[in-house]
Formats: structure tokens, sequence, C-alpha cells
């Protein structure tokens, strides 16, 4: 019954789709639009003296080049069912294998463990201080504008500076004195849907309005041996809503609240850290997350303060875990202040800030734990000429259980026009214990883990970013990760009862890897392109093999063209993916403990069909054409042969 009125409602809406268009054409153009980037960018004095929304402007000097972007176009492409498949065209983030869903796995950032990696969220920092592993599903990928990596040493704000890098996404900025809106729906075979609305609005001249919200869900998830076409249903619900209010009266002064919540419930073929019950399997997890930002910029201040930026951000996560008659319920909450002022003297840009964050673990199954994370930094960034920049930074922090550490980092970046850049980074970071992985106690655990230390990551990286010519960009990078102090996961190297079953600090890892991106543009319309990485490390030891693939392809190729007297444009995209061999564990049915597993390599194709109209798109899929059997996370068979249909409206008032 379902089915049939999303058939009925997709009829109806591509009935209006060339009448809405058709008006749109005779009508005059819109005149204001969504900005693709929700960035500082520079506003002329015109837009200023007209009394709209600006933003503040930055120094010419201030312009670094970030290795790895994508735009709102680059994302439109993309078959996203979830915001994990934007590691599509982000190299350096791939899922995660946590025992999770595929499509709802955490990112590791350039093989390693998600702890060491930060996600940003309007620059709001969605730390998952209970397991390290920030969840996929937490993002509203419906308002996602950009995505873009900051890797080693890059100037990410704040005096930020974890081990494998900051994914930051931006979500739309409304700079209109219009209200918007936009509608999507997408339904596919295998029970999956999405429906999200998202409403902005000019409250004030100074003040605007967004917020977005989307229920998700797939009534069955194949799951299973590899070999087997066996599956369970498996129901998976996720509830997203976003808002986010900008005050902005000049070009000087900015006052922003972010605000986050998401659900989720899925059902896991057995119980994942730190809820695990041994010789159980089939348990109900329920996530919950809310968070909320104040942030404030202001500009010019004096000669002593030309960019002062402060935020402090609440954040609660609860994570609850089904089994027979047992209930683990685990909550986190977490207070963050920091403030970050910079001053500029000709060629120099130094910056000095500080920021506490004050968490709190609450939970019937673990225990009760305080812990406090305070820290300061100092960074200098000066320009020699034009084209060569130096930045230094060092950060002092101290954890509440552990001893001080002073981190240092640097970057030497030469600079050949926007589009042309090369650079050099290396600095020292620190990645803490969890919670889980302190305080899980479980009768094969060793308990209480107060002999972990943290983790001390030395790391380097070398990149490049070319444009030959407007049609043509190029883009690299190569790295090096050393840890020492490794925090390893006893799960992967025994299953045997009579020995540990948890975290323990090992001998020291080193990863490396090359990420590489190049894209053509052969025509109007048309275009080519290349998205890869490639990963290295220490195989000889079993718990040492990589939880991501050792490589990841994706490539791509488009044409476009225009059609119906230009009512619309139609574009047609042909993809390839393409995994390597890649570590993980399974839970068998019935079982109590992980076996590691190591899944063959694997190559999927994919097609969509994509028509542009005045004010909507209209996407339709057929995904794993050759019909692949492959798993994103050991355990969890993904769809076979899929076809979807996606439609996004937005309107102008």
């Amino acid at each position: 019954m379902r089915h049939t009125a999303n058939a009925i409602l997709v009829i109806f809406l591509i009935q209006g789709l060339f009448a809405n268009a058709e008006a749109q054409q005779k009508a005059s153009p819109v005149d204001s639009t969504v900005s693709n980037v929700d960035s500082m960018a520079v506003e002329s004095e015109e837009t200023e003296a007209s009394g709209r929304q600006t933003d503040i402007p930055l120094p010419p000097e201030a312009k670094w080049p970030n290795a790895w972007d994508a735009p709102s176009d680059q994302l439109e492409n993309v078959l996203q069912v979830d915001a994990v498949d934007i590691s599509l065209v982000i190299p350096a983030a791939r899922p995660f294998d946590l025992g999770t869903v595929g499509q709802r796995s955490p990112f590791a950032f350039r093989g390693d463990a998600s702890a060491q990696g930060l996600v940003s969220l309007d620059g709001m920092v969605l730390s998952n201080l209970l397991t390290g592993a920030t969840n996929t599903t937490v993002i509203p990928f419906n308002v996602m504008e950009s995505v873009s990596y900051s890797g080693l040493s890059e100037l990410a704000g704040m005096g930020l500076s974890p081990a494998a890098g900051v994914l930051q996404v931006n979500t739309l900025n409304l700079d209109s004195e219009h209200p918007y809106s936009k509608v999507n729906f997408r339904v596919g075979d295998f029970g999956y849907s999405d429906l999200g609305i998202t409403f902005g609005m000019p409250v004030s001249p100074s003040t605007r309005f967004l917020f977005s919200g989307s229920r998700q869900e797939f009534d069955t998830l194949f799951f299973g041996p590899i070999d087997e076409r066996t599956f369970e249903r498996r129901d998976l619900v996720d509830s997203r809503f976003f808002g986010k209010v900008t005050y902005r009266p000049n070009n000087r002064f900015e006052l922003r609240t972010v605000t986050l919540f998401n659900k989720n419930e899925v059902e896991s073929p057995a119980a994942q850290p730190p809820d695990l019950i041994p010789f159980m399997d089939n348990s109900m997890r329920k996530n919950s997350r809310f968070d909320q930002q104040i942030s404030l910029r202001a500009r010019a201040l004096s000669r002593l303060s030309q960019d002062l930026s402060g935020r402090l951000h609440f954040s609660r996560l609860r994570q609850q875990s089904f089994g027979d008659s047992l209930l683990f319920d685990n909550k986190v909450t977490a207070l963050t202040a920091e403030v970050e002022n910079e001053m500029i003297f000709r060629k120099h840009r130094l910056a000095l800030g500080a920021g506490t964050q004050l968490s709190k673990l609450n939970s019937n199954a673990l225990t009760e734990e305080s812990d406090a994370l305070v820290h300061v930094f100092a960074r200098e960034h000066i320009m020699f000429g034009q084209n060569l920049g130096f930045a230094l930074q060092a950060r002092l922090e101290k954890h509440s259980d552990y001893s001080a550490q002073i981190l240092p980092s640097v970057r030497l970046n030469y600079l050949l026009g926007e589009q042309t850049a090369f650079w050099l980074g290396a600095q020292r970071s620190t990645r803490y214990p969890t919670f889980s992985e302190r305080f899980w106690p479980s009768p094969f655990y060793t308990g209480r883990s107060d002999y972990l230390v943290p983790e001390t990551i030395f790391g380097m990286e070398i990149g490049a970013k070319l444009q030959p010519s407007t049609a043509v960009d190029l883009e690299a990078t190569a790295y090096s990760s050393h840890s020492r102090d490794w925090i390893a996961d006893i799960r992967f190297i025994t299953s045997a009862m009579e020995e540990p079953f948890g975290a323990v600090n090992m001998e020291p890892r080193t990863v490396s890897g090359l990420d590489l991106k190049a894209v053509l543009d052969y025509s109007q319309g048309g275009q080519a392109g290349i998205v890869a990485s490639f990963l290295y490390t220490d195989k000889r030891h079993r718990e040492r093999r990589l939880r991501v693939p050792e490589y990841s392809i994706y490539t791509y190729l488009e044409y476009g063209r225009n059609l119906f007297e230009r009512y619309v444009f139609v574009k047609a995209r042909l993809s390839g993916r393409f995994y390597g061999k890649r570590a993980g564990f399974v839970y068998d049915p019935g079982g109590s403990f992980p076996t590691p597993e190591l899944r063959p390599a694997t190559a999927i194709m994919d097609g969509k069909l994509t028509l542009l109209f005045k004010s909507a798109t209209v996407n339709v899929s057929y995904e794993n054409i050759l019909d692949r059997r492959y798993e994103l996370v050991p355990g969890f068979t993904m769809p076979p042969r899929t076809l979807r249909f996606g439609i996004e409206w937005e309107f102008w008032d």
C-alpha cells in the first residue's frame, strides 16, 4: 500500500515539472540564490551598501588552498544514500568496519582508527567521546553544500590538529531577500525511502533562518555469507533535524547558532562495544544525539584583534542496546568552550587561543566518569613574497587523566595562482583512549584499563594541486603516519575466551598512503574523472591489517546536453567503484565472539540519469549494474542490482 502511494506521488510530481519549467521560463529570472559554500567570502561594497546580508572579508594572504574540496556539483553527482557516500569524492575518508551496516559506518581517515580524525559541521566538531567513531547518520546530507578535507598542519581553526585530519561539512548558506524551500523525495528497491524538507527565510535584513528535517528508512537489508543468497529483514530508521540562525548586521560581525538532532534505530547481528552481551545475537541498537553551538566572529575590532572568534558547544549522545531482557544505556554529555584571536602585522598573522572541554559518562553498564581537557595554542603564519607561505603552531594540552602534551605542527605552502599549489606538512598529535576503551567491564575483558596510555602520532605529508588548463584539474597527496603506543583492538587478534578481550597499547604501527584525483572537462556538459586512495601498513601481524580497503578507486564518465528547447538539461553518468582487500570481523548468528575476516577485492558499476529543470532535479539511478555480491563492512551484504528514483524541488517566494 505504501509503495502504491509513493508511485502515485511520483507521477504527480513528474507531471508538475514540465508545467513548472515552462512557467518559470517565461517569468523573470530568480534574483537571489543559495550560496555554494557556507564560508567567509568577500562581498563587494555595493552589496554591503544595499543592506543585504554580507560575509566577513578575509585578507588575501589568508586564502590558502585546500587539497580536497567537493563542492555542491560534485556531491549532487554521487549516488548518495547516506553521508558515508561522500567518501567517493574525498579519498582520505573511507567507511570503517565497526560492525555497523555498510552505509552507516563511521569514517576512517587515511586508513586509521576513526578516533584519530574529526568531523566538523559548520564549524561544530562532532566528536564521539564514547567510542571515538562519529556515525555518519548525524550528518544532514540533504543540506550539504560542500565538503572539504584538511590534512596535516592545515589551518583548521581553534588550534585543531588531529592526527588524521578534519572532514569539514558545510551546509546551505541562505543569502537572499526571499524565503527559500526545498523538498526532496527518494524511493528505491528493497524498501528504501527518504523524505526531507528544507526551509529558509530572512527574519530581518541582518538575520537568516534555515531548517531541515528528513526521515530515511530501509525495510530490508541483505546479510549473511558472501557466497549465499540468504538474507534477513533488517529495519533501519533515521530521523535528522538541523537548524541554523545567522545574525550578521554588517561585514565585521557575525553571531550564529547551529542545532542538530539525530535519532536512528538498527537491528544488528550482534552487540558492539560498549554494549557487548556475550552469547547473544540480533540486538536492537538505538542512538540519539543532540548538539547545539553558539559561535561569534568579529573582525577589525582593533589593531590587536583583526579576527576574534569564539564558540560554545553542548553535546549529548545516548546509545542504547537491547538484548533479551538486558538493557545497556550509555549517555555522554560534553560542554566545549573555545576562543581564538588573530592579529595581522604586515606579512605576519599571529593567532592565540585556548579552549576547554568537560565531559561526563553516565551508564548502567559501564561506570560514571568525568573528563576534562584544556588547551592553549599559538600560531604564526608568515608570507615570503606573493608565493611562499610558512605556518608554525604549538599546542599545549592537558587531559585530566594524563600528563601534559606539547604538540607542534609546521606547514610550508608554495602558491602559483589560485589553482596551483605545493605543500609540505608535519605534525605531532595525540589520541586519548575513549570512555569505552577505558571503562568497559566484562568477564572476558581486562576491566578498567588504567594501564592504557595515549597514542602519540608523528605524521608527514607532501602534496600538489595543479590546473594546467581550465579543463584539467589534478591533485595528489602522499603521507605517512607513525603511531607510538598504538591502541589496538584485541578482537582482531583472537576470540579465545581465556585471553584478554579489549583495547591494549601495542608496538608501533605505520600507515602510509597516496591520494589522487584527476578531472577532465572534455566538452560542454561532459566530464571524466578518477578519485583514488592507496594504503599500506605492516601486515605481518593480523592485528595490524587495515579495516578499510587497501585501495579504493572511483572513476566516472559523464555527458550532458540541453533538450526540449532548453527547458531541461540532461546528464548521463556511468561510474565504477573498485575496492581492494580489507580486513574486518563478523558475528555468526548465534555466536558469541567475532571472527576475523579478510574480504576479496570488488568492482561495482553504477549508472545515473539526471534531469535539471529550472527549479527541480530528477534523478534515476541503476546501482550495482553487474549484480555483484559485495560488502562495505564484513558481515553486512550490500544490496544487489538496485533502482532508485529521486526528486528535489526548490522554491523561491
